[in-house]
């Protein structure tokens, strides 16, 4: 684990914090689902790998004692019979680790990746492990009153990948770095928390109060009144005045004290020593921690909704938008009114030209906290401020492939006369339909600053496997550029229909019977074509973006396009057709990586290229927000730990050259247009920092070159 500088924050005095627990007593609202005593049957406790399990007793306390034999270890405790625990928010148990190594542990409930958690347990002390009971849906009862939210007060918390809770049928603890003759013990599996989503009738609104936070409940730093909110500003002022940032670093955030290489004046990479790095305008190893979201609004719809807020202003207030359409939830088809409730605590916190003072604050925080990256979807009036890095998020825009499905957006149709052009920054969000400026409007700005790293194209683009975009290309009609290309070169390779047909084992009258058709061919014979034409679908998108890039800016990197393969790359299907022709034409291969560790994160044999990650977060419920985002931590302590150890694995993948946080602001409570309303921040609402989390961005800050390095 990685060493705690001795600086202390002001607001972990104030609060009483800290960064690390012993394993915790169970509270009286707990359900015992084992506690591995007397009579407890051996036979529900299965292994993955190698490894002696028997029953112990340390200090009094009944325990399941695990001997590994192997490199790497899986423990599966079944019930006797299901376990109903839908009325509970957790699975938890205490891990002992008798042994002289950190252990690392994983649980997964029912072994669904959207019902877990992690911790990490020092040599010679215990910790509580805990894993997130998500859910599918809510309640209907709920659901008709409280809408646009994907967590909802009560511990609704909703995902994807998850389990019926009155169906669980075992708990899984998994140590995939534990190493042979490790020992560790398992006490007081339980399951804690309430799952109380009771009926809401109209004396529980507002949901919030007048600063966007919950109106119910008290937790640490909650403000109470503007008085509250300004008096934040010269405690925080006297921390950041204590903690300006990295010695060893120069003024782009690199290694000034490290090796000097060719210096160009903008960034580029380099390989260095084993290692990918990125290397700053001077010269300079560089590193890049950054975080995603530098900005200081976050706007909430409202219509349907003005109920759930306490205050909202006049009319004419400036931080009033308008809507249309969502990728999904309840604002997906419709036309809407939207609030900027952070905004408007800015406004109040640090009253006129509040803007600028906050962008100014920003700078000033992230070199306090031990960043030296402003990452994707950051305002353009904070990072053209020239004192911190920068990354410019871009969109491919352009016609899309019309029979295409997507998560976010329908993939583009790189054949397309309009693809290239539509590449660019978004200027709005219309109906599902993204509109972009042309990246010759970055002329003049990022395109030669030396403080930009590059570009970022697309956000998770639904790729699928290897024959789905070609087969949504036959789904699209006529006159889909795509679609034409595809039949020149199976014109091309078949020379009569009649051959296609008998290969395909189709039935197309003419070429122009299949120009016409919606139909994909489902025999295994045409699989090869289809990923074929698949695979230059890919390479003709990396190609023009790359082309694109270096006619308008030369010297910046193409960053890639931020996968969302959550599998890769453990299971080999999902993305390695695709990894390597990224890496052909990218400068940096780019993964959003939503998971509680990074050093596994390589590409595959035989391709050599650096990586970055543009997102990862974790999220906890214990500071007044209802949704944890995409992983979850029990509370702001443990999400400390789970942050650095991340961090710690990044340093040590020799490909990686950064990884960014989604996000700086927690999502507003009652959700973004999509519903997303996680508590993924280093701010809350009211713009106050989660001391532990500064602490553990500090830490890795402080750490940050020597331990890429190998030397600390």
């Amino acid at each position: 684990m990685l060493k705690r500088p001795p600086a202390v924050f002001g607001f972990l005095v104030l609060l009483g914090l800290t960064t690390c627990r012993p394993a915790q007593e169970p509270p009286e609202n707990s359900m015992i689902l084992t506690d591995f005593g007397e009579g407890f049957p051996l036979d529900r406790v299965s292994v993955e790998g190698t490894a002696e399990v028997s029953l112990a007793r340390t200090g009094g306390v009944p325990a399941l004692l695990v001997h590994s034999e192997s490199a790497g270890l899986s423990v599966k405790v079944a019930a006797e019979s299901a376990w109903d625990l839908s009325g509970h928010l957790y699975v938890r148990m205490d891990l002992r680790n008798p042994g002289h190594d950190e252990l690392y542990a994983l649980c997964l409930i029912n072994g669904m990746p959207g019902m877990m958690g992690a911790q990490l347990i020092p040599a010679g002390e215990s910790r509580t492990l805990s894993g997130l009971i998500t859910r599918a849906a809510p309640p209907e009862s709920i659901r008709q009153t409280l809408y646009g939210m994907n967590g909802l007060p009560g511990g609704h918390v909703g995902f994807w990948y998850t389990k019926d809770p009155q169906q669980i049928e075992y708990v899984e603890i998994r140590l995939p770095y534990i190493q042979p003759g490790a020992e560790f013990e398992i006490s007081s599996l339980r399951a804690e928390g309430l799952y109380n989503t009771a009926d809401w009738d109209s004396s529980r609104f507002p949901l919030l109060d007048e600063f966007g936070q919950l109106r119910e409940g008290e937790w640490p730093g909650k403000i109470h009144s503007e008085t509250e909110l300004r008096q934040s500003i010269a405690l925080e002022d006297q921390d950041l005045a204590s903690n300006v940032g990295p010695s060893e670093w120069n003024e782009y955030g690199g290694w000034e004290r490290g090796p000097t290489l060719a210096s160009t004046g903008h960034f580029r990479v380099e390989k260095s020593q084993g290692k990918w790095w990125l290397v700053d305008p001077l010269g300079n190893l560089f590193w890049s921690h950054g975080v995603d979201c530098v900005r200081p609004g976050s706007s909430t719809p409202i219509t349907d909704r003005e109920h759930y807020f306490t205050r909202l202003p006049e009319d004419s207030s400036q931080f009033y938008s308008n809507g249309k359409g969502a990728a999904r939830e309840y604002y997906k088809d419709r036309s809407y009114r939207m609030f900027d409730l952070r905004a408007a605590n800015l406004e109040r916190k640090y009253q006129s030209d509040w803007n600028e003072i906050w962008a100014e604050r920003a700078h000033k925080r992230l070199r306090s906290w031990g960043f030296n990256t402003v990452a994707s979807w950051s305002d353009e009036k904070v990072y053209m401020k020239r004192r911190t890095p920068y990354v410019v998020y871009l969109h491919s825009g352009g016609p899309v492939i019309s029979g295409a499905e997507g998560f976010w957006f329908k993939f583009p149709d790189p054949f397309d006369k309009g693809f290239r052009e539509g590449i660019g920054r978004i200027t709005s969000y219309n109906q599902g339909q993204i509109v972009t400026e042309s990246l010759t409007d970055e002329e003049g700005k990022s395109t030669e600053d030396p403080w930009c790293i590059g570009y970022f194209v697309d956000n998770e683009a639904s790729w699928g496997d290897e024959v789905f975009l070609a087969g949504s290309v036959l789904q699209s009609p006529r006159d889909q550029a795509a679609k034409a290309e595809f039949l020149r070169d199976l014109r091309k390779q078949y020379r009569s229909i009649g051959k296609l047909n008998e290969a395909w084992e189709s039935g197309f009258k003419s070429w122009d019977d299949l120009l016409e058709s919606r139909d994909v061919p489902e025999s295994e014979a045409s699989k090869a074509d289809l990923s074929a034409f698949t695979k230059k679908i890919a390479a003709q998108y990396f190609r023009v973006i790359r082309d694109q890039i270096r006619q308008i800016a030369p010297n910046k990197l193409y960053l890639g396009a931020r996968f969302g393969l959550p599998a890769y790359p453990d299971v080999t299907s999902d993305g390695a057709w695709l990894v390597p022709i990224a890496a052909e034409f990218c400068d940096v291969v780019s993964f959003n990586r939503y998971r509680y560790t990074s050093l596994e994160l390589q590409l595959p044999e035989g391709v050599d290229r650096p990586i970055i990650i543009g997102e990862f977060h974790f999220g906890a419920l214990d500071r007044g927000m209802l949704h944890t985002g995409l992983r979850s931590a029990y509370d702001q302590s443990e999400r400390a730990v789970v942050y650095e150890f991340y961090l710690k694995q990044a340093l040590e993948n020799p490909f990686l050259v950064g990884t960014h946080w989604f996000q700086l602001n927690d999502q507003v409570a009652t959700g973004r247009r999509d519903g997303e309303n996680y508590q993924i921040g280093f701010l809350d609402i009211c713009d106050n920092p989660y001391p532990e989390m500064i602490g553990a961005s500090r830490n890795v800050g402080s750490q940050l070159y020597e331990r890429r390095a190998g030397i600390r």
